[in-house]
C-alpha cells in the first residue's frame, strides 16, 4: 500500500528517474519538483548501477541542489529556476549558467540549456552541487 508513497518521493520530489534512452538506470534524468512549502528533500535509492541521491533546499531566492550519480552513468540535469529572473548557477562555487548562456568550464558537464521553468545540464557520473539564485 505504502509503495507507491516512496515512489512519489523518489520520483516526482527528489526527481530521480531512469532515461528510456538507457535501460537499467545507465542514463539517468534528474528532475526534481519543488512544491508548496516544502523547503527540501533529500533522497538516496539503490539501483543496479549503484547509489544514485537527490537533495534539495530552498529558501527565498535562492535553491541547493546536490546529486551524486554511479559509475558509467550519465545524466539530465534539470535546476528548477523557483519563478526567479536573472537566473545564475553555480556548481561547487564557479558560476556554470548566466544571462541565459551555458559558460562550461566543469568537468563533467557536457551543456546547458533552459527553459521557462528549469536549466537542464548534461552530466556524467559523480557528485555535484548546483546554486540557484536570482530575482524574484
Amino acid at each position: 500500500m505504502f509503495g507507491s508513497v516512496d515512489t512519489w518521493f523518489y520520483k516526482v520530489l527528489a526527481g530521480i528517474n531512469s532515461d528510456p534512452a538507457g535501460p537499467g538506470f545507465r542514463r539517468i534524468i534528474i528532475r526534481p519538483h519543488v512544491v508548496g512549502d516544502l523547503n527540501h528533500v533529500s533522497v538516496s535509492i539503490n539501483t543496479i548501477r549503484g547509489m544514485i541521491s537527490s537533495s534539495w533546499k530552498k529558501n527565498g531566492h535562492w535553491l541547493t541542489l546536490d546529486i551524486t550519480l554511479p559509475v558509467n552513468t550519465q545524466a539530465k540535469v534539470s535546476v528548477p529556476k523557483i519563478k526567479l529572473s536573472n537566473v545564475t548557477i553555480k556548481e561547487s562555487g564557479k558560476t556554470i549558467w548566466e544571462n541565459d548562456s551555458y559558460l562550461g568550464g566543469i568537468a563533467g558537464i557536457t551543456g546547458g540549456s533552459q527553459n521557462d521553468e528549469r536549466v537542464t545540464f548534461d552530466v556524467g557520473s559523480g557528485s555535484y552541487f548546483f546554486e540557484v539564485s536570482g530575482r524574484k
